[in-house]
């Protein structure tokens, strides 16, 4: 049990050195960023797709 211990604290020690929350905002940022213009190719890609209702 201590070595689990020892090792959750060794890797929050590590993860603080690195600024791991920094660059997981980092990402996320970008993530939701980068969101809007991927929807906008798809929905422009959209009217090339023959999508026609069956009867």
């Amino acid at each position: 049990m201590l070595k689990l211990i020892a090792l959750l604290n060794s890797v929050i020690a590590k993860a603080q050195k690195d600024h791991i929350t920094a660059f997981s905002a980092q990402a996320a940022f970008f993530t939701v960023l980068s969101f809007f213009p991927f929807l906008i190719v798809v929905l422009s890609l959209m009217r090339f797709v023959p999508v026609t209702p069956r009867t």
